[in-house]
């Protein structure tokens, strides 16, 4: 392995896969797509970055002594298709082989190969496996309390049926910012901060997402533009509740910033 990649085992269930670079689709097309979801998480320019060498230890930090059910693998900045199908047939595999062979076998495919033209940060119930390109260390973290939501379940094949359906996914974003902001609650306020206006920006977002599928039935203009508006709105909704949300935290940060200023 070159200085341009590192795997690293965290602990005995959770594994880590890091590349300084993505395949040409990643580091071409893939930066222009990811703009508006980066925008939506309020990191206009991280379409830029990846995700640094450095979040493996921050990730290490926080997991070290987490255990998973089953065998959890976040790959950093690249996964080959190769190797999520060798996951998603792997004996391993907590999921049933029928949803891995139908409903799990379309969503490898669609978040291997769109996962790499829009540089899509998000868990994969069916190979249990995170993909991640986003430098902020928070969107990883968010990612990986999504892989421990269907860790503690009994039933992960239930559940990653049910994520199909509309607000499920919304549920579990939610849930998982909640535990992804509990686990960095150790980290300075200005990263709690930070980290909070993301991954709200992300919930909200994804809510909007969520009501547009439902507004339906009222004329292909209206369902066009509730597809390309409320995902926005949902988004600046998240970014300004987190604000308001936690009025200290941001009045540090905002002071902070100013004295650094002068």
């Amino acid at each position: 392995m070159n200085e341009g990649e590192q795997a690293q085992t965290i602990s005995p269930t959770l594994e880590v896969d890091w590349h300084k670079k993505g395949d040409i689709l990643e580091r071409t097309v893939g930066r222009l797509f990811s703009i508006p979801e980066n925008i939506m998480s309020a990191t206009p320019l991280a379409f830029l970055d990846d995700s640094k060498r450095e979040n493996i230890g921050a990730l290490e930090e926080k997991y070290k002594d987490i255990p998973f059910q089953g065998q959890v693998k976040v790959y950093l900045n690249h996964s080959s298709f190769f190797d999520q199908m060798k996951r998603l047939f792997s004996s391993e595999r907590r999921t049933s082989i029928l949803y891995r062979g139908t409903l799990g076998l379309l969503e490898t495919v669609g978040l291997t190969l769109w996962g790499k033209l829009a540089r899509l940060n998000a868990y994969n119930a069916a190979t249990e496996s995170v993909q991640i390109y986003h430098p902020e260390k928070a969107i990883a973290i968010s990612k990986i309390e999504s892989a421990k939501i269907f860790s503690d379940t009994e039933h992960p094949t239930l559940l990653a049926i049910a994520q199909w359906l509309p607000f499920v996914n919304t549920v579990i974003a939610w849930k998982s910012r909640k535990e992804a902001l509990k686990r960095l609650g150790n980290d300075s306020i200005e990263e709690q901060n930070k980290a909070n206006k993301i991954l709200s920006s992300r919930v909200g977002s994804d809510i909007g997402r969520d009501i547009a599928a439902y507004i339906g039935g009222v004329g292909l203009g209206q369902i066009i533009l509730s597809a390309a508006s409320l995902p926005w709105l949902g988004a600046l909704a998240g970014y300004i509740s987190a604000r308001n949300r936690n009025p200290e935290l941001n009045k540090i940060t905002t002071s902070k910033a100013s004295a650094e200023q002068t």
